[in-house]
């Protein structure tokens, strides 16, 4: 919901800046708080829900069914680390590919690269057959039985 508002007060605050534009902007500047916080000696999150909230709230038309895709890869895969980038990435491109808008696709890319650094540490387990697997349905169920 931090997200949500922040962004949202951005659109008011700067309402000579397109929509979309004014979003990519706010939503690095908190990704990187998120992801960086000072008081905590800059060890925050991965910003994979800030993230995809931003990219929900420069596109939806996008990233809804992006990310869907992406909660199915979870799903299969049972990994945490491949679909958050893939989602980023697809969401990046085809958005691209869509509004053709340069300066969009490059404040994409570097909430790409903001993700890509905080999973770098994933991905190097996924090559080397480390990768933990999280069975996401079984976590879920278990947590509503206990209810």
């Amino acid at each position: 919901m931090k997200t949500v508002i922040a962004i949202v007060l951005t659109w008011y605050l700067f309402p000579e800046i397109p929509q979309p534009l004014i979003t990519l902007y706010a939503g690095i500047g908190l990704v990187v708080a998120h992801n960086f916080p000072f008081w905590q000696n800059f060890k925050g999150g991965k910003g994979v829900a800030v993230t995809g909230i931003v990219a929900i709230l420069y596109n939806w038309q996008v990233a809804i069914p992006v990310l869907l895709v992406a909660l199915i890869i979870m799903i299969i895969t049972k990994n945490l680390t491949i679909p958050p980038l893939f989602a980023i990435t697809a969401i990046t491109i085809i958005a691209f590919i869509i509004n053709h808008d340069f300066e969009a696709f490059i404040l994409m890319a570097i909430l790409s690269a903001l993700m890509y650094n905080r999973f770098w540490l994933d991905i190097q387990d996924i090559i080397h057959g480390r990768a933990k697997e999280v069975d996401v349905l079984k976590s879920v169920k278990q947590k509503y039985q206990k209810k």
